[in-house]
């Protein structure tokens, strides 16, 4: 995840303002959407398969919203709802204060919330390190392809995975092991290779997957909803089976041949 906000801040122009119109358009209309189409999906699972009670299902989802930033039936879209937020309070602080200040203050912000056990608001805890990996992406837009960089990045990434495993849950901004500063580091220095390596491999295959990496994204908890269901109905324990023959037979072939559609194009 510190990757998708770290490749957004890629693509903000140093002088460029926050748009609520674009903004909203871009990130809250598919959030609003696609939650909708999550709540929907998931009243069938929950209270069929799960024997919910439905009333009980949307005051959940809405309490969910407002806690975590996102709604039982499409519980991935608060990143959506963050990336807004972040793209707006570094458009509003920008002109005032420099990136490199920006980041490294959010990260400290972020570090001071972890460090005090504070997990209530997923959107507001997960806010300043949000911005912070997206405020490097603009920092390191060009820096991040110098050699010295990739081979001090790719140093420290394998030795923090090696010797210090450092994991946080970005979401309620939660250390879950290691430590909150290596996990930071590790996390750029993780960005910085993978970026470096898939620039110089350049396959047009995985450059159209990635481009449309954010609707696949928005779609799998819907479609993950609707297998979960549809097992129920056909009373399939192990869901897992299900799961691989419709990713199989259905999902990664549509995957590579939309894929490959658009590299010939």
């Amino acid at each position: 995840m510190p990757w998708f906000f770290f490749k957004n801040g890629m693509f903000i122009k140093d002088k460029s303002t926050f748009n609520w119109k674009k903004d909203a358009s871009r990130l809250l209309k598919p959030f609003v959407v696609y939650s909708a189409i999550g709540l929907a999906v998931g009243a069938f699972y929950y209270c069929i398969a799960k024997d919910e009670v439905f009333w009980k299902y949307v005051l959940k989802s809405s309490y969910g919203l407002f806690k975590n930033g996102s709604i039982q039936g499409n519980l991935l879209l608060w990143f959506l709802f963050s990336l807004f937020l972040a793209r707006m309070v570094y458009g509003k602080v920008k002109g005032f204060v420099s990136n490199l200040i920006i980041a490294l203050v959010s990260f400290f912000i972020g570090l001071g919330l972890s460090f005090l056990n504070e997990h209530t608001l997923g959107w507001i805890v997960n806010l300043p390190i949000c911005i912070s990996f997206l405020v490097m992406g603009t920092i390191l837009r060009e820096k991040e392809y110098n050699r010295r960089l990739f081979i001090i990045a790719m140093v420290s990434f394998l030795a923090i995975e090696i010797f210090c495993l450092s994991t946080v849950d970005i979401h309620g901004n939660e250390l879950v092991q290691g430590h909150y500063l290596l996990w930071w580091i590790a996390s750029l220095s993780g960005i910085i290779v993978i970026n470096n390596i898939f620039k110089l491999i350049n396959l047009r295959f995985l450059v159209v997957i990635g481009r449309n990496s954010m609707e696949y994204y928005v779609w799998h908890w819907i479609i993950m909803l609707a297998l979960l269901f549809a097992c129920y109905l056909m009373g399939i324990v192990h869901t897992l089976w299900l799961f691989g023959i419709v990713w199989g037979d259905c999902v990664r072939p549509f995957l590579v041949q939309q894929a490959f559609t658009e590299t010939l194009i």
